[in-house]
Formats: C-alpha cells, structure tokens, sequence
C-alpha cells in the first residue's frame, strides 16, 4: 500500500480522498444525466482547487462567479467553464481570450455587457457563446422577464461577436446565499422553474435558439425531474455530494475531506494544543466530538474541541488519548460538506494511499 508521509506535510492542510471524491461526483453526475441533465459544480476560492487536483474531474463542466479564476482553470485542463456572474469590467478582455483555447459561456444582463464582449471578440475572430441572466425573485441579477427579456435577446441576436446559448435563473432565495449548507426552498424552486423555463418556451416561439435553460441551486439533493431545464448550476457542492440522500443530515464518516493538524503544545495531562484556528475550521459545529486520530492510527477517544484562539485549537483528551506528544500528527474528521478555509494546503490522497 502506499503511503502518505504526513511529516512531509505543512499543517494545518486538508487530505483529500481523491477516489471517494470521484466516486461520489460520478453518481451525482450519472444521476442528473439519466434526466437529460448536466450538473455543473460552482468553483469558489475555497473549493478550485479542490476540483482541480484531481485529473479526471478536468474534462468535465465547471461554473464560476470569478473571472479571474479563467486562466488559472484553463492552466489545470479545465476547459469548459460557465461564467456566472454579468461581464463587465476588465472580465469581457479576459472571457473574450478564454474562448481562443476552451468553451467559455459568459452570462450578461445589460445589452451594453454583451455589445462589449462582442466587439472584444471581434477583435481576436472569435465566437463567444451567452446565456442571458433572468431575474425570478427579488434581490436577484437578472433581466425581467417578459418584454424586457425579449428586448435584451433581440439585441443580443444582432450582434457577430457572440452567439445566443440560453437563459439562465438563480434559483437561491436572499437566505439561502448567505447561508451555509443552507438547501434552497423546493415549492419556491418549483415555481421559479415553471417560470424560466416558460420564457425559454416563449423564445423558441419567436423563433429564438435558446438551447440551455440553466438554473443555479444551493439545493442539497435537486430532483432532476424539471422538465425544461437543461443544466443545474451546484453551490455548496461539497455538501450536495457529501450528503446522505436518504436522510436530512450529513455524516461525518461519508466526507472525502480530512483535516490534518499538528500538537504544538501540551499544557495539561488532558489538554492537547493544535496549530488550526476558528478561521480555518470555518464552523465549529463542523468538528463534533470524536472521529480524531493520530496520523498512526490511533483513535483519540472522547477527544473534543474545548477552546479556540488565533490560529490554534485545544482539545481536551479522554483518559485512553493521553499519549500524545508535541509534533505528533492529528487527523480530524470533519462532517460531510465541510467547506475548507482558502488558505489550507491540499493532499491528495490517491489509490487508497495511507496516511502515516
């Protein structure tokens, strides 16, 4: 068996399960495919390079709300990528040069968004496909529907640079942004798609190609039963693929994610001194008691998180977990979903590889 050296590693880092990832991005996929489907995760600072460490997610569809992200998805062979966000700004040069090596889906709302992408794609002879933005609830991106839709669509149709993919809806209530691990409303997403996908309808009837009705959702498990709808845009995917389908929660065991700390201090016989803070767990409630273990493979029974400060954590030791010494290695368990803070360094753990 392999193994991973867990003295090589810089802690505080993340020791990701490459396989079981994989694993549970294959069933996710397979399961929206068997509707007529695509599910497409939303890349964040946090989670980019989590999907880019591992080859084979490369060849498949990613969304995201940074443009600045294009050149550094596109460095990793990720070469199809939605952007989620209105162009504008210094983002249309940078999306316009995307399109010369990969697909790249720019979103607008504004006709003035699309007339720049446009001319920035005729400079470099290129085509850059658009999905137009569709406001369904308040406090929301998006064009309205209805005359206004039409009118953007219209102008959008005119112009050479670029070429008409499809409408998109962020399905997410204000809340439901915000929150973390927070599912969207489902009788309020239903009708929110009723109504997308009845103005992708209206579109086709004049005589628009609108092939995409794509949605954005913070759903944990989205029925892909929506008729119309061709792509689902995945916030909070860790968790949506985290998460057991069978039940309302999510267990810890199930997470492809590890924590991996080292003891900086020994203060007490039943008190251990770990070199991850609040800002880096995220949650406390992601951490519960138990499922620690030394890199060696002992488990810190009744072990628990007790105190955090700065960049540290104490845990309180139970009487079995008392033998641990300054620079030993600890692995904690998060609970499935768990969103790692942007500055952690990644391992990637690979054909069942061992950590020691």
């Amino acid at each position: 068996m392999n193994r991973l050296v867990s003295a090589d590693v810089v802690t505080p880092a993340v020791v990701v399960d490459a396989e079981t990832l994989a694993e549970k991005v294959r069933a996710v996929r397979s399961r929206f495919a068997a509707g007529g489907q695509v599910w497409c995760p939303v890349l964040t600072a946090e989670t980019k390079g989590i999907w880019g460490g591992i080859a084979e997610f490369r060849r498949l569809p990613v969304a995201t709300a940074r443009p600045e992200f294009l050149e550094q998805l596109i460095s990793c062979s990720i070469n199809d990528v939605d952007l989620t966000v209105p162009v504008a700004g210094a983002g249309i040069d940078l999306i316009a040069k995307a399109c010369n090596s990969s697909r790249v889906t720019a979103v607008c709302d504004h006709y003035f968004q699309a007339e720049s992408l446009s001319t920035a794609c005729e400079r470099l002879g290129i085509l850059c496909d658009v999905l137009v933005e569709v406001r369904v609830q308040p406090q929301t991106l998006g064009i309205r529907p209805g005359p206004d839709l039409m009118e953007l669509v219209r102008g959008v149709c005119s112009l050479t640079g670029i070429r008409l993919a499809g409408i998109r809806a962020d399905l997410r209530s204000r809340e439901t942004r915000e929150a973390v691990n927070r599912p969207d409303d489902p009788d309020s997403n239903t009708k929110r798609i009723a109504l997308i996908t009845a103005q992708a309808d209206e579109l086709r009837r004049h005589g628009f190609a609108c092939g995409r009705v794509v949605v954005a959702t913070n759903a944990r498990h989205e029925s892909t039963e929506s008729d119309g709808v061709t792509d689902f845009h995945q916030h909070d995917w860790l968790h949506v693929l985290s998460a057991d389908p069978d039940s309302d929660g999510a267990s810890r065991e199930d997470s492809p994610l590890t924590l991996l700390a080292t003891v900086i201090s020994r203060p007490r016989l039943d008190l251990a001194v770990l070199d991850v803070g609040i800002r880096h767990l995220g949650s406390v409630a992601m951490f519960p008691d138990g499922l620690m273990s030394t890199a060696h493979g002992h488990v810190l029974a009744e072990s628990r998180f007790c105190t955090f400060e700065d960049e540290s954590a104490a845990v309180e030791l139970g009487p079995g977990s008392r033998d641990l010494v300054i620079g030993d290695r600890v692995l904690i368990k998060p609970v499935a979903g768990w969103t790692p803070s942007r500055d952690l360094g990644l391992v990637f753990r690979r054909d069942a590889e061992e950590v020691t």
